[in-house]
């Protein structure tokens, strides 16, 4: 075979390993599968393909209804769990695989609970990352399945779903498949898995019904959806005659509405689009006036520089004209005190100019304060005029819900700003500074509309009384409506008791077994509260070992059902039960308590050596030596120890001093008390050593000498230490380095690791080895303290946890309380019934005086065109008094717009008045500047010319005369830019007030379409009869952005509907008042330019749209007719949810399809010949093509007849399918009905071998069975590679096919080729198969599993591994 590319997939899920536990005859075994390849072989009966049908695909479709691979339901989860149970009366087990991607693991799995006495398994499926095995254990350690409690404590609750949750995870996190769509291509997918798994596919496909078995493979129409369906096409029943009138009314009313609704959507389009025009015309207004504002403001700036540019240059001019005047004076001042006195005048007119300029600086100071006070009360009056339009706006709108008059109440308040121009100006703060440009300070003007406010504060408060005056109505008729409600119930009270007590021997026995029921059904959950409680895993690890042999226990294990029923010996086993945790936690208590005990004994004993050591510590510390171990035989005495006056020589090895300290101490020697004799004595006062008259010959002094710190013992040491030997054999007391020793007949030897106590350097050493080793005994203590802390600390936390865990253990308190419920319901049952007799006639008589009052009222409300019913007279308090309170603060409102109006006046006013000022103060300060600017230029010309001799003072003069012309021009031209400047802002502003006064023209026209807009949209029914849609009216009629967004989707919503004229309007008018009359009263007027009905006679409703839904509802309600409650679930049925589930089947389809096509496309097999698979309509069924047509049209733009014509050929066809067999439901009519499926036909092709040869697949093809199986399973393999190559998340989703009975009647080497294409499309498999082996070159690793079973045994399988080469038989994998 030849393919034309390979492919692989590197981090999607694999198949990695399954297994069971304790369902049907496996009891707990494992698949490994090697490279996502599993084949399950064994003889019939074996149970290969039961583990197929046990695992996949219901791991991932949790669909129990399905499990069966031959697609006839025998084979139920029930029926497996009760198959092998071997007296299992409540069984647990498993199913569970494994799958894995780079870095990550995913178990999915399902625990199933069987309850051998309701015969029915309840399943929980479980997701989770922790591999079954070492971090999931199964079995607990007796071997037994894990209950579903404990389970859920290692993976988690939130891990535990139903059916559905559990498809929903599979479908996003496995296949990643997200949305409706992917909800959809799910379902496909597991259509597919299950089609190919069907273990007749091998047969079908010699019959020649590939074709079928491809058409069987697309994704079937939703079950769920057909049998909610056809369930109430079932339980219809015949219709009653009294509806058949109403229906005729509707038939009318729906009729005209159809007309009305046309009409009155054309009169909204008709407003909307004037709406909208006019937004638009102040739209455009509005931007003109913006960019000619933009054009003034540059205008301004342009010519407050031209303007400055001009008085520097005029100040130049000024300046050389002086100077020149100055120089040409200048022989005349002969003197520079000449000048002193035009000096003075000059110093007067420069202070006069600085008052001035500091006037205009303190003028426009105030000029911005008070354009700032201006713009706040602006903000001000906005805020509040924002207050009372939404004010006025909710007044309009809650006064329209009750029809009550909104009077002179205007559509809308708003306030309209003129701001000043903006005006750029040179100025000048002081005399020596350049003049600076700087914006003026600008206000706005405020135009209020309505002009006046006092009239809509007026008008508010009427329509406040006109609300408050159809409250207080509301209220007595509620009053009414509340005692009549009361009187009704008091009325049904006494039916109903009298009603019941008729019924009194059969509702006690119906209430008795209730409560019964409920007694028991709770019996049995605290029984299965306490099995789980005991075997959950805080038990086992708190109470360790439970004793199983309690009597409760015992009693709970011995029967799920032990606490139902009234048995009084019952009550004594709940009271046990109450005890029983604390019982059981008993022991654990006292073994608690007893290891504090004990802990707490060691922790003072401790306690008490660390104190004893301390004291040792303090005393070495304090230099006090330890005394050597003296012999048993020896007590302390008065004198002086011989070890206390002795050291050793310098140069004595460190060796040898060991050995003479041991020797010595062993001896007793070291410890003897020296008298002054020069003797040592024992305690008895004995003579140990006395001292010799004639030296030895090797004397101890040679290694000790007397210690230097007891001079005093001097002479008595050195005659004890010439008495000993050293190593001398012949001396009778003699020691040796060694550790030797000999006192007479006595001798002997010790040998200590260091000398301690001879000398104080040892002694010292000594000390601090003590030190060292009573602080490490103390670290030691100390540690063990902690540990000792840290295991009292477990200790609590255990009697802590214990204790919390006690608690919740379940309680008796609700089955002992139900029990008593369950004994006093038949007593009360039978004290009913005593008063059934009195009770009826009191009721009869009430009934007769409730009805005559019942009318009463409601003649009363109709009159006042108020409801009847309590809670809406209610409802239209509620909404009268929201009226009237809004009402009334839109009267407060308008009076606080009215005062910060006048405020804003007063602002306005005075800050027109401090320009004024500042215009006049800067005037003048200009004035003065100029003044003394030409008398300082003119005098500082004359001082510098007083130095210069007549030559140069007529140079600089003609120098100047030449600057003076030069600057003259150049002034003259920045002169003419100036003017030209303003001539421009002139005209721009002329065109700026020509485009304001547009502006406000149009923003009239905006508020008067809107005013009409909004008029009509408040009018009854108009808007419900033009659209379903919610069409809102404008919130600011003064906002042409927020009026064109409305218009606009009133626009957008009708834009599909058809207007009538007034004419046609009319015309249906006189037929619908002809047709209805006797049945309601139609009222017609006209209403801001728009034709009104009204209808009377429908209760409490009376424009068309509320009477129409009225109608509608009385028809729903009161329809039993079969054939219209057909035509009403068919048409939901059809245009509610088939039709488009419909459409994305059949385009799902094709995309299949066509992703086979695209799979074959390059495949091949070794003879040459290749596969095509076309997927066609049937030709020759108009009807189905004209079906399909409608199908194919969106909900959305599919008109009303298409819609009616497509529910009617659906129903049609289901029609005469149940007219043929009506004995079948009609979920199976709708099934076949609507499986498009059977509406198209597949063909496929075989090309080849020879070129150009093309034949169809058929029995009668002239191709071989073993070829045709073979072209076969290449085509469906091809159909699973478009399908899983085409999900979303390709890359990552698990591909997979399932096979049973896989690949019979095929030769070994086509089997190789065809598992040799899976793997090259990398497709995992599991198949099945009597004698199927897979060890194909072409196949690089797969797992063999040989099942066995004998009898009723359990399954035994054994492992064979295919590495691509060999076969490796691994050891029979008996139950774990």
């Amino acid at each position: 075979m030849t393919a034309e590319t390979v492919k692989h997939f590197d981090q999607r899920w694999r198949l990695t390993r399954a297994g069971v536990v304790n369902v049907w005859h496996y009891l707990d075994n494992e698949f490994i599968i090697s490279g996502g390849r599993l084949i399950l072989r064994g003889a019939n009966g074996s149970g290969k393909s039961r583990a197929l049908e046990m695992l996949l695909p219901f791991l991932l479709d949790a669909d129990r209804r399905r499990m069966d691979a031959t697609g006839s339901q025998k084979v139920s989860l029930d029926e497996l769990m009760r198959t092998g149970a071997r007296g299992q009366t409540n069984r647990i087990g498993y199913l569970w695989v494994e799958l894995a991607r780079p870095g990550e693991h995913l178990t999915l799995g399902a625990h199933i609970k069987y309850s051998a006495s309701a015969h029915r398994s309840e399943v929980r499926f479980f997701t989770t990352g922790l591999r079954v095995g070492e971090e999931l254990p199964l079995l607990d350690a007796n071997r037994d399945p894990l209950p579903r409690g404990r389970l859920a404590e290692r993976i988690g609750q939130q891990s535990l779903t139903d059916a559905e949750q559990h498809r929903e995870v599979v479908r996003t996190r496995v296949f990643g498949l997200h949305g409706e769509t992917g909800r959809d291509r799910f379902t496909g997918l597991v259509q597919l898995l299950h089609t190919l798994r069907s273990p007749d596919v091998g047969n079908r496909i010699d019959e020649g019904k590939l074709p079928q078995i491809l058409s069987d493979a697309l994704p079937p129409l939703s079950e769920h959806t057909l049998e909610q369906t056809g369930n109430r096409l079932d339980g219809l029943t015949e219709t009653r005659a009294a509806q058949e009138k109403l229906v005729e009314t509707l038939g009318h009313v729906q009729r005209f509405h159809a007309v009305y609704s046309a009409y009155a959507a054309g009169v909204l389009v008709q407003s909307a689009t004037v709406l909208r025009d006019a937004a638009g015309e102040l739209e455009s207004a509005r931007e003109e006036r913006r960019d000619l504002t933009d054009q003034l403001n540059r205008a301004h700036s342009d010519h407050a520089a031209a303007t400055t540019r001009a008085a520097e240059l005029e100040d130049a001019v000024e300046e050389l004209r002086t100077s020149i005047d100055g120089l040409r004076t200048a022989p005349l001042f002969k003197k520079a005190e000449d000048l002193a006195q035009r000096a003075t005048a000059v110093a007067a007119l420069q202070r006069s100019a600085e008052q001035a300029l500091a006037n205009a600086h303190r003028a426009r100071t105030d000029e911005t304060d008070a354009a700032a006070r201006t713009t706040n009360v602006v903000a001000e009056l906005q805020a509040a005029v924002t207050v009372a339009a939404d004010l006025l706006a909710q007044a309009v709108e809650r006064l329209a819900v009750e029809d009550i008059s909104r009077n002179r109440l205007p559509i809308s308040i708003e306030m309209r700003t003129e701001p000043d121009h903006t005006v750029i100006d040179s100025v000048q703060d002081s005399l020596d500074q350049a003049p600076v440009a700087i914006e003026r300070p600008r206000s706005a003007g405020v135009e209020m509309l309505p002009e006046s406010l006092d009239d809509t504060a007026s008008a508010a408060q009427d329509c406040a009384r006109a609300a408050e005056e159809r409250e207080t109505k509301a209220r007595r008729r509620e009053d009414e409506a509340r005692r009549l409600a009361g009187q009704r119930a008091a009325v049904e009270s006494l039916e109903r008791e009298a009603d019941e007590k008729q019924q009194a021997a059969d509702d006690a026995d119906t209430i008795s077994a209730e409560a019964a029921g409920d007694r028991d059904e709770l019996g049995v959950a605290l029984n299965r509260g306490w099995r789980a409680w005991l075997d959950s895993g805080t038990t086992e690890t708190l109470l360790v070992e439970i004793d199983r042999s309690h009597s409760a226990i015992e009693a709970l294990d011995s029967d799920v059902e032990i606490l139902c029923g009234d048995d009084p010996s019952t009550d004594l086993l709940l009271d046990d039960l109450d005890r029983l945790a604390t019982r059981l936690a008993t022991p654990v208590v006292d073994r608690l308590a007893v290891d504090v005990s004990q802990i707490n004994d060691e922790i003072r004993a401790e306690r008490d050596t660390a104190a004893e050591l301390t004291v040792r510590q303090r005393e070495l510390e304090a230099e006090q030596d330890p005394e050597p171990p003296a012999a048993p035989w020896q007590a302390p005495t008065s004198g002086v120890p011989l070890w206390r006056v002795i050291d050793f020589q310098p140069g004595v090895p460190d060796a040898d001093r060991a050995g003479i300290e041991g020797a010595l101490l062993a001896s007793g020697l070291l410890t003897a008390t020296l008298d002054g004799n020069g003797d040592l004595r024992s305690v008895d006062g004995e003579a140990l050593l006395r001292a010799a008259t004639v030296p030895v010959g090797s004397p101890l002094s040679e290694a000790l000498r007397p210690d230097p710190s007891a001079a005093e013992h001097a002479t008595a040491v050195q005659r004890v230490l010439a008495s000993i030997g050293w190593q001398d054999p012949h001396a009778t007391t003699s020691v040796g380095p060694d550790g030797t020793w000999r006192n007479g007949a006595l001798l002997g030897r010790h040998m200590p690791t260091a000398a301690q106590h001879i000398g104080a350097t040892a002694r010292a050493a000594a000390r601090r080895e003590h030190l060292a080793a009573i602080k490490a005994r103390l670290g030691r203590i100390a540690e063990s303290l902690t540990a000792h802390q840290d295991r009292l600390r477990d200790l609590g936390a255990h009697r802590t946890a214990l204790d919390a865990h006690l608690r919740t253990a379940p309680t008796s308190r609700a089955l002992v309380e139900r029990r008593v419920t369950a004994r006093t319901q038949r007593k009360q049952a039978e004290d009913a019934a005593d008063r059934a007799w009195n009770n009826a006639r009191r009721a009869e008589s009430a009934r007769s005086d409730w009805s005559r009052r019942e009318k009463e009222h409601r003649d009363l409300c109709n009159a006042m065109a108020l409801p009847p019913d309590a809670d809406d007279l209610r409802a239209v308090q509620t909404r009268c008094a929201r009226a009237r309170a809004v009402c009334l603060e839109l009267e407060q409102s308008c009076g606080s717009v009215i005062g910060v109006a006048e405020r804003a006046r007063e602002a306005r006013q005075e800050y027109l008045s401090k320009r004024k000022r500042r215009t006049d103060d800067e005037a003048t300060a200009e004035s003065a500047r100029k003044d003394w600017y030409r008398e300082a230029t003119e005098l500082a010309a004359l001082h510098e010319a007083l130095e210069l001799p007549l030559r140069e003072l007529t140079a600089q003069i003609e120098a100047s005369e030449a600057e003076l012309k030069r600057t003259n021009r150049q002034r003259q031209e920045a002169d003419h830019r100036a003017q030209s400047r303003k001539t421009e802002a002139e005209t721009t502003k002329v065109r700026l007030e020509t485009a304001n006064r547009s502006e406000r023209s149009s923003a009239g026209h905006l508020r008067q379409t809107g005013d009409l807009f909004n008029n009509r949209m408040h009018l009854p029914g108009l808007r419900a009869s033009a659209t379903p849609q919610p069409l809102k009216p404008i919130q600011d009629v003064t906002d042409p952005a927020a009026a064109r967004r409305t218009a606009e989707e009133v626009l957008r919503a009708l834009r599909s509907t058809k207007a009538h004229d007034v004419n046609r309007l009319l015309t249906a008018l006189t037929k619908f008042g002809a047709d209805t009359s006797g049945h309601l009263e139609v009222l017609h007027h006209i209403e801001h330019g728009v034709h009104l009905i009204r209808l009377e006679g429908a209760e409490n409703y009376h424009d068309l749209p509320a009477v129409l839904a009225y109608l509608e509802n009385r028809v729903e309600v009161g329809r039993h007719a079969l054939t219209e409650r057909e035509r009403e679930v068919f048409t939901e049925f059809v245009l509610g949810n088939v039709t488009e589930e419909l459409r994305r089947r059949v385009h799902q389809a094709r995309q299949l399809v066509q992703a086979m096509s695209t799979s074959l496309a390059g495949t091949r097999t070794s003879h040459g010949i290749g596969v095509r698979i076309g997927w066609e309509l049937d030709s020759g069924d108009s009807e189905l093509q004209r079906l399909m047509q409608l199908v194919g049209i969106a909900d959305q733009v599919r008109s009303e007849q298409d819609s009616e014509e497509l529910v009617g050929l659906v129903r049609e066809r289901v029609q005469r399918l149940h007219t043929t067999d009506a004995s079948s439901g009609y979920t199976a009519h709708l099934r076949e009905a609507l499986d498009y499926r059977s509406w198209h036909s597949v063909e496929v092709t075989i090309l080849g071998p020879d070129p150009g040869q093309v034949r169809r697949i058929s029995r009668r093809a002239k191709i071989s069975q073993g070829e045709t199986r073979f072209v076969s399973y290449v085509t469906l393999f091809a159909a699973a590679d478009g399908y899983l190559s085409g999900l979303p998340d390709a890359e990552r989703a698990l591909r997979l096919v399932l096979l049973d009975d896989a690949f019979a009647k095929v030769d070994q080497r086509a089997i190789g080729e065809l598992m040799g294409l899976l793997v090259r499309l990398d497709i995992d498999f599991v198949m099945t198969g009597h004698a199927l082996w897979g060890t194909v070159p072409e196949v690089p690793a797969l797992d063999i599993y040989e099942i066995r079973r004998v009898g009723d045994s359990s399954v035994v399988p054994t492992r064979i591994h295919w590495d691509g080469r060999n076969r490796n038989y691994l050891v029979s994998v008996q139950p774990r």
